[in-house]
Formats: C-alpha cells, structure tokens, sequence
C-alpha cells in the first residue's frame, strides 16, 4: 500500500481527473465490502475541495481496497493512467 500512496503523490499528483476518478468510485464499489466505499469528490465536491482533500480522499480510497482485498486491483488502474490523465497541484 505505501508503495502505491508514493507513487500516486508523486510528480504532484493529486487525484485522477473526474471522468478517471469516476472509474476508480466504480471498481471500489464493486468490492462488495460491509462498509461504504470513500466517495470520489467529483461533480459539484471537485469545485469547493482543495487539492489536500483531494489528495487524501484518494489515499482513503486506496487504504479501503486494501482492507478489502482490492489493492491490486487498484493498483494496476492507478498505474494504468497516463500523465494526462492525472489532475496536479499547481496546473
């Protein structure tokens, strides 16, 4: 998990841009976990979150699949994603 945490907060990433991060909202529900999944702050949240709350929802998202058994799954979609296809601080 840390591994995936330094890898997404690297190169001033923050989050994967909206149509992406409704993606990710989509695997982590499919989980199937006794718990709600973290909520991807998109549609009107994107717009009145900071990039820090961003940033760390992801990081909640990221330790939900790990408790559920999903970090590879995870993973392997993070990693998946170009450049582009990140939001980054400061852009």
């Amino acid at each position: 998990m840390e591994e995936l945490l330094t890898y997404v907060q690297s190169n001033r990433r923050v989050c994967p841009k909206p149509p992406y991060w409704a993606d990710l909202q989509g695997i982590l529900k499919r989980i199937g976990a006794e718990e709600s999944e973290p909520v991807s702050l998109i549609l009107a949240a994107w717009h009145i979150t900071t990039d820090l709350q961003k940033a760390e929802c992801l990081s909640e998202q990221i330790a939900f699949a790990y408790r559920y058994g999903a970090l590879n799954k995870v993973d392997n979609f993070l990693r998946s994603l170009s450049d582009e296809q990140w939001y980054h601080s400061g852009k």
